[in-house]
């Protein structure tokens, strides 16, 4: 029970300072891809951010989930993952993505 709660209290700590810095940034590069588990139905999206760090001069990137996938790949069904994984959870706005 106490390393679960370190461990949370990590991930809080951590996702506070990703939120802050993804705030900062002025343009945010996107990448995703669909991973399906071999013999098996189940599938899984992966989100990764790019974004250029103005203050070090650098490129960095952030994986910012890896989410169970609606059974049916539909563009409507990803657009819903995706909303639900970038937009809400890290609250980026849309207009930042490029």
């Amino acid at each position: 029970m106490y390393i679960t709660s370190l461990v949370e209290n990590k991930y809080l700590s951590f996702r506070a300072i990703i939120t802050n810095l993804l705030n900062q940034v002025n343009y945010i590069s996107l990448t995703t891809d669909i991973c399906t588990v071999m013999n098996s139905t189940r599938s899984f999206i992966v989100v990764t951010c790019h974004f250029i760090d103005e203050n070090e001069h650098c490129i960095n990137s952030l994986c910012l989930g890896v989410e169970n996938l609606t059974p049916h790949h539909t563009a409507k069904n990803i657009s819903e993952d995706l909303k639900n994984l970038i937009f809400n959870y890290w609250n980026i706005e849309k207009t930042k993505i490029v």
